[in-house]
């Protein structure tokens, strides 16, 4: 069963349900008055018309920790009919690295988790767009943290995603997510 170690989420594979969320941000496990935002993870959740929920905030503010306190229930819920949870965290990505910041990482080990076989597509499009066939298949939890660096700074498009295999990724699952 997975359960959370000081908000630290480990790899399981049992039953019909599967679970990956080792590469999301370790949290402490107190969270104060939040009751709000759980409600509304909930309620995002047993809704099949919502297909896509962003928190945005400040660095700090405790959206990971939010994230993972509810993922904590849902666990105790056995998620709630998921059929797999995959959780990633882009945080550190271009912020200790020189390096331009991209979803490359995600992108390939999210393809091979959900089960892709054979050649991963160039055009990045095509990657994200194949990525969300995958994940829209069953009903799935996928959680996204620490997206800014793949978002454009203050400017003309400020908040934009930078990623073009994400943005197919997130249009696509707006449209045909069988979860959340």
């Amino acid at each position: 069963m997975l359960k959370a170690q000081e908000g630290r989420y480990f790899l399981r594979s049992f039953c019909a349900l599967r679970v990956s969320c080792v590469r999301f941000p370790v949290t402490g496990s107190d969270l104060f008055g939040r009751e709000k935002e759980l409600k509304t993870l909930d309620g995002a959740w047993d809704n099949p018309r919502t297909k896509v929920i962003g928190f945005i905030a400040w660095g700090g503010v405790g959206k990971s920790a939010l994230v993972n306190a509810w993922l904590n229930n849902m666990d105790e819920q056995n998620f709630k009919g998921a059929e797999r949870v995959y959780g990633w965290s882009f945080y550190s990505q271009g912020t200790r690295e020189v390096t331009q910041a991209s979803a490359d990482g995600f992108m390939n080990d999210a393809l091979k988790w959900f089960g892709s076989e054979g050649e991963v597509p160039k055009p990045q499009f095509e990657k994200g767009r194949l990525l969300a066939s995958h994940i829209a298949s069953k009903r799935t939890l996928l959680v996204l943290d620490g997206l800014e660096p793949l978002q454009y700074p203050p400017g003309e498009m400020y908040g934009n995603l930078k990623d073009h295999a994400m943005v197919a990724l997130l249009r696509q699952l707006a449209r045909t997510m069988n979860g959340l």
